[in-house]
């Protein structure tokens, strides 16, 4: 689960932190028997609350898919080299050099810090906090390992390491966090722990509809089949409601060991069945499809982040409302799994579907670039705090809380 997340020069966004904690005070009366999850739990000893989604709402350019990038960025970078990611600082504010994220986050056991500030070709600082004790830090290729090895191992060894792992043409290009991770796995626990929760965070690519349909195809491929026995009876049952043609979906491999995706469709006549291939369905279908692709595995993940952008592309608004209840729903999210979008659709801030924390509300300035505000953090018409649960969607295109587009076009 993530608790905060800061961005700070990154293409709009000049300084911005994403707050995912449950702001609305005391808990609700009964919360442990809702239907719904008013907020996740960390573990102890912390027992920090935390939204279960967030959504992110503004107008067209106004910085919310920069937000996703930043998180495919801090992923990358986490698992990866700086070489390997393309450098995107804001070309706006010429006197911004460097690029910061940061993110707060927990494991089952552990609360975790990392920071990494980069610029193009060069990772500059990289820190890794464990309830709120450092771990290592390393800054301008000078590292202080701390407690990360046990005491009869020679520190010299780590300092090799770091260097012989990360460090090339007298630059830090690699994370020590990656390199522990790939090469020395047993090191440090907590160290593993953290590299962990980073391949936790699930984002669903950006350019997720010049994907289809390899994407698909591919995790389908590669899950166990034990998943694959779970995760394509709920694709059917989902396809079903969308398509009342829809009898069933394979995953089937040709000769040539290519792995195809085959609908069944009822045929209108006698009740027979035909096979149509994935590139014969609807739009809506393909993106349904890919969503949940992505979208099930997660929700059985425990901890797990679920990312995606414009999440309501080809998608009817009675179905984005029910994904979004799934990662609610004490039945469906079971391993406390978030999940962070963008979305237009404003249908969802109504009939308190999401609660003043998980909803974000992104605006863009010449000044201060990208800025992003909760609704917790706002007031009403009467100049209170908005704490109680209600139909948000008539104030927020009234242009109440911003983030609209301007009418006059």
């Amino acid at each position: 689960m993530i608790s905060k997340f800061r961005i700070k020069n990154f293409r709009s966004i000049v300084d911005l932190t994403l707050d995912f904690s449950y702001g609305e005070g005391k808990a609700p009366n009964g919360y442990r028997e809702m239907y719904s999850h008013p907020f996740l739990e960390t573990p102890a000893p912390s027992k920090e609350r935390l939204v279960p989604c967030m959504a992110i709402f503004g107008a067209n350019a106004s910085g919310k898919t920069n937000i996703v990038a930043a998180l495919t960025m801090l992923r990358h970078l986490m698992s990866h080299s700086i070489d390997e990611a393309k450098y995107v600082q804001n070309m706006l504010h010429s006197e911004l050099k460097t690029t910061l994220l940061e993110a707060t986050f927990f494991t089952n056991e552990h609360k975790y810090l990392y920071k990494i500030e980069f610029a193009e070709g060069e990772i500059l600082e990289e820190t890794l906090d464990c309830d709120e004790e450092c771990l290592y830090s390393i800054m301008n290729r000078a590292g202080m390992f701390f407690n990360i090895t046990p005491s009869d191992y020679p520190t010299e060894r780590i300092h090799s390491i770091f260097n012989a792992e990360c460090v090339k043409d007298e630059k830090q290009k690699a994370t020590f966090l990656s390199r522990i991770e790939q090469y020395f796995p047993s090191l440090n626990s907590q160290v593993s722990a953290a590299a962990a929760w980073c391949k936790g965070l699930h984002i669903v690519p950006l350019d997720r509809a010049l994907a289809l349909p390899d994407v698909v195809k591919d995790i389908l491929k590669k899950l166990s089949p034990e998943d694959r026995a779970f995760i394509l009876p709920e694709l059917t049952k989902a396809l079903k409601k969308l398509d009342v043609d829809i009898d069933g979906l394979s995953v089937e491999k040709s000769p040539w060991e290519n792995t195809e995706l085959l609908f069944s469709h009822y045929t209108r006549d006698d009740g027979e069945t035909v096979t149509l291939d994935f590139r014969d369905e609807s739009q809506g279908t393909n993106a349904l499809l890919i969503l949940l692709t992505f979208l099930l595995p997660v929700l059985k993940s425990v901890g797990g982040v679920f990312i995606i952008d414009e999440i309501d592309a080809s998608l009817h608004p009675v179905l984005l409302r029910e994904i979004v209840q799934m990662f609610k729903s004490r039945r469906h999210n079971t391993g406390n799994t978030q999940m962070i979008f963008t979305t237009h659709t404003t249908d969802i801030l109504e009939d308190s579907i999401l609660r003043p924390s998980e909803i974000t509300l992104v605006r863009k300035t010449r000044k201060w670039g990208t800025l992003a505000k909760r609704l917790v953090e706002m007031k009403n018409e009467d100049g209170l705090d908005i704490r109680n649960v209600t139909n948000f969607r008539k104030q927020y295109l009234d242009g109440f809380y911003s983030g609209i587009p301007h009418p006059a076009i």
